[in-house]
């Protein structure tokens, strides 16, 4: 649902942030100063729910066949990919900005 990542609808409280770092460092296997990198160049990762963000960093995994430094890198390059909700399989549902089709 889009309300699971809905960025900036409300501004995300101050645990609510800390939970979402925490699911970056735990499932992302992020370091600090990667963590800092992805809200830098994705912002809107905040406004992400955390569930979603380990959600997210499972599917590439699974998917992509991505772990370890290369899926912290992955993560760091294109941070985009933890705010994904819509997988259209290339039966278009007119999200692209969300869609894993473009990753």
């Amino acid at each position: 649902s889009s309300s699971a990542c809905g960025f900036w609808v409300v501004m995300p409280q101050l645990a609510a942030i800390e939970e979402r770092v925490e699911a970056l460092r735990g499932a992302g296997g992020l370091s600090d100063d990667q963590v800092a990198k992805v809200v830098a160049a994705f912002p809107e990762v905040l406004g992400c729910e955390a569930d979603l963000l380990r959600e997210n960093v499972a599917y590439v995994e699974k998917t992509f066949f991505v772990k370890g430094n290369t899926l912290t890198s992955l993560l760091v390059r294109k941070p985009e990919v933890l705010g994904n909700i819509v997988d259209c399989q290339g039966d278009c549902v007119g999200d692209c900005n969300r869609c894993w089709v473009r990753f």
